[in-house]
C-alpha cells in the first residue's frame, strides 16, 4: 500500500487515463456548501453519476438493522424475490429524510498531466440511491464538474462495471484514506477559502474468494469479494479496479483482517436492483419520468454507463 504520485497514477502505457481522473474524495458539506469532513471516496461510472459505498452514510446501518437481512441460504435470491423485497423496503420508507449534503472534489485533469494539483471545485450531489442489500450507493449530481485533459466537457473518462469478475483476477484498490488527507477551510466575506492536502493511496492484490449472497451476518452481509489487497479508513467507496480490463470489480467496503486482506462489495450483483429518482431524468434518448423504475442494467442499455 502506497501513496500514488502523479507519475505513477497512469493506467496503461499510453498514459491516457490517470487514477486521479476517476477516483475522487467525497466530502460531507454543511447546508451552506462548506466542506466539513471526509466521508470516503467515490468514482464516476457515467456523466453526472458516481458510485460509492452505502455504509459511509449513517442511515444505511440504521435502516439495515430495522429491516430483516436476506435469507442466509447459500443460493442467491431470484430477480423476482429481489423485486418483491424492494417493494417491502419501499413501504418501510427506510431512507426518508437522508441528508445528501455532500460533494466530490474534482481535480483538473490537464494539471495532473503537468504534475500538479488544481482544484475545479465540488461536483455537488443532488440525490443518493442506497442499495440496502449491497454496500453500494449511486450519487446523482447537480452538475459534473469534471473536464478532460483538454478542458472539454466530453469525452470524459468513466469506469465500466465488471459484471462477473473471477478468482485470481488482479485488482488495484484505490481511495483517499483519512490519515493521508486533510483540509483547512473557512468562509471569508461569504466565500469559501482554504486548502486541501490530498493523498491517493493504492494497494495491489488479487481476488481470492467470492460470495454471491454474503460472507457473514455482521460485517459483510451482502454479495462480496475477498481480496489480498489492503485498505485504510477512507478507502471506503473507492473502486477496486481490474488490472485486466480497467473496469470496476467492486466497491471498497471493509478491511477487517489486517494487512493483505480486504472485502469489496460485488457491484455486478446490484445491476438488476430497481430504483426510482424524485426527478425526471434522461437515459440516452429516453426520458424517465419522476418515480419511474430504472436499474443499472437499463442505464447500460441506454449507454449512460458501461457494463463489461
Amino acid at each position: 500500500m502506497k501513496q500514488v504520485t502523479f507519475a505513477e497514477s497512469f493506467l496503461g502505457d499510453d498514459r491516457e487515463l490517470s487514477l486521479f481522473d476517476v477516483v475522487l474524495p467525497l466530502f460531507k458539506l454543511t447546508d451552506r456548501g462548506v466542506p466539513e469532513a471526509l466521508l470516503g471516496s467515490c468514482f464516476p461510472i457515467g456523466i453526472g453519476v458516481y458510485a460509492t459505498a452505502a455504509h459511509i452514510f449513517e442511515p444505511f446501518m440504521q435502516a439495515r438493522h430495522r429491516y430483516k437481512p436476506l435469507d442466509p441460504r447459500r443460493e442467491p435470491p431470484t430477480l423476482q424475490e429481489k423485486l418483491a423485497r424492494q417493494q417491502d423496503m419501499k413501504a418501510e420508507r427506510l431512507f426518508e429524510g437522508i441528508n445528501v449534503n455532500c460533494g466530490a472534489l474534482v481535480l483538473d485533469q490537464a494539471a495532473i498531466r503537468e504534475g500538479r494539483y488544481n482544484l475545479l471545485g465540488f461536483s455537488l450531489v443532488r440525490h443518493v440511491v442506497i442499495f440496502l442489500d449491497d454496500d453500494l450507493a449511486l450519487l446523482f449530481l447537480h452538475e459534473d464538474k469534471r473536464r478532460n485533459a483538454k478542458g472539454e466537457v466530453a469525452p470524459i473518462a468513466c469506469l465500466p462495471l465488471v459484471e462477473t469478475p473471477k478468482v485470481g483476477d488482479g485488482i488495484t484498490v484505490t481511495g483517499f484514506p483519512g490519515k493521508n488527507n486533510r483540509m483547512k477551510v473557512e468562509v471569508v466575506d461569504g466565500k469559501i477559502q482554504g486548502d486541501f492536502w490530498l493523498g491517493l493511496v493504492a494497494s495491489d492484490g488479487e481476488i481470492t474468494n467470492m460470495h454471491e449472497v454474503k460472507r457473514d451476518e455482521g460485517h459483510c452481509f451482502y454479495p462480496c469479494i475477498e481480496t489480498s489487497a489492503s485498505m485504510l479508513p477512507g478507502h471506503s467507496g473507492g473502486p477496486a479496479i481490474s488490472k485486466e480490463s480497467w473496469g470496476v470489480s467492486g466497491v471498497n467496503s471493509a478491511s477487517i483482517g489486517g494487512e493483505g486482506y480486504s472485502v469489496i462489495s460485488w457491484s455486478g450483483k446490484a445491476l438488476d436492483w430497481e430504483f426510482e429518482l424524485p426527478f425526471e431524468t434522461t437515459l440516452g434518448t429516453h426520458t424517465i419520468p419522476c418515480g419511474s423504475s430504472i436499474s443499472l442494467r437499463r442505464m447500460a442499455e441506454c449507454e449512460v454507463i458501461r457494463i463489461i
